[in-house]
């Protein structure tokens, strides 16, 4: 027989009401913080599973977010998901994920919002996309930024990517690096140019000269990171003094310099050092292990989701985050190089 509202409220020792009120996620319900956990306890014990159909009748929500994406491969983007269905798990959302793009977003959007009923989206998103924006005005749900700041006064969660890069650029620079090579991201992108921005400061704030040359902007492709690497190698000139070091602005575009590196026949990290921001197993599995400069993906997905929740229940008002970077995380992709001889 099925457990019933009626029953989590008879173990927990409160009316049906209360219980109804906490398990909905509504934290405006004025309700001591040991009454809220009894009733959880009680509903973890017995096993209750709310009726999603029922609820959604009754208070014309779906109790279902939206999630739209440019792609599914990356794995920074799986991060920044299991963060989302994490927290919309525990306030009782399921997640529904859509990958779309500039020239089907319109239409994907207002698909999710009016045949699939989310009562709110939220947008993971490489960089600035103009007809996705555009498409994303006329929602009549609210809608939360992941890893971009947002437009038209929406919510959002991002990293504080111009710190990431100094840090990283920093760090290559402490081990003796002078001539860096920073595979950027889209530089008309919020990422992109905060990213680029970040590496200049620790350039500059070191002594060291900034040189246009040594920047590729490869967006966030491991494959055109892979071929711009290898365009540029082949075009130095005879005696030119080639980079030491690479600062890459994600894992993915790390990891297609390392294959070019590798087909080059370049000793690593003795002959190259490579650093990247985020990071997570792919960081592990490549050789040599990277270097990286920690992001809180998990986290940041986590709260954005929240954000939305919130908004969605309580009617909170919109307000963007900015994480701070994690850890320097040391494996064994860069290297010490000597001091020049006085």
């Amino acid at each position: 027989m099925a457990v019933t509202l009626a029953d989590v409220a008879d173990l927990a020792g409160v009316d049906r009401s209360t219980v109804s009120k906490v398990l909905a996620g509504n934290r405006s319900v004025r309700v001591r913080e040991e009454t809220r956990m009894r009733i959880l306890n009680a509903a973890s014990q017995l096993g209750y599973r709310p009726n999603g159909m029922a609820r959604a009748l009754r208070t014309s929500r779906s109790r279902t977010l939206g999630l739209v994406l440019p792609r599914l491969d990356n794995p920074v983007f799986s991060d920044m998901i299991n963060g989302v269905e994490a927290a919309a798990r525990t306030r009782g959302y399921s997640t529904l994920i859509s990958r779309i793009s500039g020239a089907n977003g319109r239409e994907a959007l207002t698909h999710m919002v009016t045949a699939n009923q989310v009562d709110g989206v939220l947008v993971i998103s490489f960089d600035s996309d103009r007809e996705l924006e555009d498409a994303l005005l006329g929602l009549p749900v609210p809608v939360v930024m992941i890893n971009r700041r947002a437009v038209n006064g929406a919510g959002y969660v991002v990293h504080d990517s111009f710190r990431a890069a100094e840090m990283a650029t920093r760090y290559l620079i402490e081990a003796g690096h002078r001539r860096i090579l920073h595979l950027a991201g889209r530089s008309d992108g919020f990422n992109g140019s905060q990213r680029l921005a970040g590496y200049r400061s620790a350039l500059e704030a070191a002594g060291l000269a900034f040189d246009e040359s040594l920047v590729l902007s490869v967006g966030y492709d491991p494959e055109l990171a892979a071929s711009a690497l290898a365009d540029y190698l082949q075009n130095l000139s005879p005696g030119q003094e080639r980079p030491t070091a690479i600062f890459a602005a994600t894992l993915v575009t790390a990891a297609g310099a390392l294959r070019t590196l590798h087909q080059c026949g370049y000793e690593l990290p003795r002959d190259f050092s490579t650093i990247a921001l985020n990071d997570g197993l792919l960081a592990s599995l490549v050789f040599p292990q990277l270097t990286t400069v920690s992001l809180h993906s998990v986290e940041m997905g986590r709260r954005a989701a929240a954000m939305l929740i919130d908004q969605i229940v309580e009617g909170a008002p919109a307000r963007g985050e900015i994480l701070q970077p994690g850890e320097l995380v040391i494996r064994g992709s860069v290297a010490i190089r000597p001091s020049p001889a006085a």
